[in-house]
């Protein structure tokens, strides 16, 4: 889905640089929370899918009100 058609992802971003790193860790498939045994692997499975969404999501936009 492109950027201009409204969804709220917009697709991966191109950096400016290339470093020529390794692709970043991304999610391949929903885990259900049995198959996450420790509190610390459910902490590092949430991280990488809220990095995950949060790459390919549009930008946040804010909105100020003042009364």
């Amino acid at each position: 889905m492109s950027k201009e058609s409204g969804g709220m992802w917009g697709g991966a971003r191109a950096g400016t640089k290339d470093d020529k790193a390794h692709p970043p860790i991304h999610p391949v498939k929903l885990a259900s929370i049995q198959e996450l045994e420790t509190p610390a692997e459910q902490k590092i499975y949430e991280l990488l899918v809220r990095h995950f969404l949060a790459s390919i999501s549009k930008d946040a936009v804010g909105e100020e009100v003042k009364v």
